[in-house]
């Protein structure tokens, strides 16, 4: 339920091939696409290949010369606002690319739907479109891997997975599938770890001198809790990309969980020096102090360096964007302090920023989780307080704001919240039921949830969910707030 990262992403599917055309028509080794521009298309191209290996970054200025080379270029306006680094360029993009939605193929219409589902967060209308594009283009890599990552928002792992075993049967020359399974394995369950490395060395031995393969095994070590050989790989990957952010950001994750705080700090530096959006490696840096158990010092820190990004030189959208997401970490972990006073002082600089974040994406159903936010918010902030019937009337509100929002995960925060009033009523049978409900690949969730069990008597249901959470290796807020409480509780 805590989210840390604003990121709107998607794991492109398949390797384009080229072809002769004519001046209209590229069709590829998986989707048809429409551009008049030969040099549009290889940029386009080049930027689908980075988007293969999750680099966004690298693919962002590709998108941006296919569109300037062809400015009717439909689906590049749809992978770009894949890249996008605040709300403002996403909704940018998305009117875009539905401006251009004339004269396509219907596999590009498809893009554009599934663009706006994004938009309007219809986790429903996501499912649909990947099955209407896994009919039309049934042996297409590309159209199961759309279908699966849906299904993995449903939480349907199983389905997803038979979908990225598809892709892969048929284009095994292609990482994507190997990619999308190997993390499913990693971090989905059904867990198998040694399924997860399987898949990942697959991808290395397809490309071994691209660093996002070796990122991918060095997660598979770090899922494994082999610290040493997933900072073996990390550091590989440095070597290959020098300027690739993500590859010292890894190396700071396995730093942190080897208690290298100091060098992990190095990493995560480096890591925002080299990236387009730096609230990613400053929270990482903070969750270094939690992770030692220096909340008020991480905090404190934490709260600096979001004020301070007023200086930056980013854009304004972009700046939002940081400051809302920083912010934001720094509400949770008042509330986790019990610290209701410093809350409501975060609480009066975040909530307006993040209304006017909000408002630049122009979309309904974002203004929507927006209130719902807000009113989980003052919720929690109601819990420290002490005033668990105005608590439930801002849970009711928020239950209120997401009704016709098209998602079946979309109350998980009101449950959260629901199970936090529960816990301070002594209802602890009542609140297992509601964390039950909430975000349990969030580790803060899944603290509570053996919290309440262990409240409840349920001691080796929570001694299991200790046991998961201490292993878990993979940086978020929820989790650098528990961890070092959870591994207080368990014997050495």
């Amino acid at each position: 339920m805590l989210v840390i990262l604003i990121a709107l992403t998607i794991s492109s599917c398949q390797e384009t091939g080229n072809k002769d055309t004519a001046d209209k028509t590229a069709e590829y080794k998986d989707l048809p696409i429409t551009t008049k521009s030969e040099e549009a298309l290889k940029h386009y191209q080049e930027g689908l290949h980075a988007m293969d290996l999750g680099e966004a970054q690298r693919a962002r200025p590709h998108f941006d010369k296919a569109i300037e080379l062809d400015p009717e270029f439909a689906v590049a306006y749809v992978y770009r606002s894949f890249t996008s680094r605040s709300p403002q360029e996403f909704a940018a993009d998305v009117k875009m690319a539905n401006e251009k939605n004339k004269d396509l193929t219907e596999a590009e219409k498809l893009m554009v739907d599934l663009d706006n589902a994004y938009m309007s967060g219809d986790a429903e209308k996501e499912l649909s479109i990947g099955k209407t594009m896994v009919e039309k283009y049934p042996d297409v890599a590309r159209a199961h891997i759309t279908l699966g990552q849906a299904y993995d928002g449903m939480n349907d792992h199983i389905a997803a997975r038979k979908h990225f075993e598809k892709a892969i049967e048929l284009n095994p020359k292609w990482i994507g599938g190997y990619s999308a399974l190997g993390n499913s394995y990693i971090f989905n369950e059904p867990k198998d770890f040694a399924k997860a490395e399987e898949n990942m060395k697959m991808a290395v031995e397809l490309m071994p001198n691209e660093s996002r393969t070796h990122i991918a095994l060095g997660d598979v070590y770090r899922a494994q809790d082999n610290l040493d050989k997933a900072l073996e790989s990390y550091n590989k990957a440095m070597e290959l990309a020098p300027t690739d952010p993500v590859a010292f950001s890894k190396a700071g994750h396995a730093n942190t969980y080897l208690g290298n705080y100091d060098e992990a700090r190095a990493n995560f530096k480096k890591s925002g020096s080299l990236s387009d959006y730096p609230a990613a490696e400053l929270n990482f840096t903070a969750f270094t102090y939690y992770y030692e158990g220096k909340y008020a010092e991480g905090l404190a820190w934490l709260k600096e360096e979001a004020m301070n990004l007023d200086n930056a030189g980013l854009s304004k959208d972009r700046l939002l964007s940081s400051k809302t997401n920083l912010l934001s970490s720094c509400l949770w972990t008042a509330y986790f302090l019990g610290d209701a006073k410093q809350m409501k002082e975060i609480l009066a600089i975040l909530d307006p920023l993040d209304l006017e974040n909000t408002q630049n994406s122009g979309s309904t159903e974002a203004m929507m989780q927006y209130n719902a936010r807000s009113n989980n918010r003052n919720g929690l902030v109601a819990v420290l307080d002490g005033n668990l019937k105005e608590a439930q009337e801002f849970a009711e509100a928020q239950k209120t704001n997401l009704a016709s929002i098209n998602d079946p995960l979309k109350l998980e925060g009101y449950h959260f919240l629901l199970g936090e009033i529960a816990m301070k009523e002594g209802k602890y049978a009542d609140a297992v039921t509601h964390f039950e409900q909430s975000d349990l690949d969030d580790m803060y969730d899944k603290y509570m949830l053996a919290m309440a069990n262990e409240k409840a008597g349920n001691a080796d249901k929570a001694s299991q969910l200790w046991k998961e959470i201490s292993n878990y290796n993979f940086n978020s807020l929820g989790y650098a707030l528990v961890r070092s409480k959870v591994k207080e509780m368990l014997p050495t």
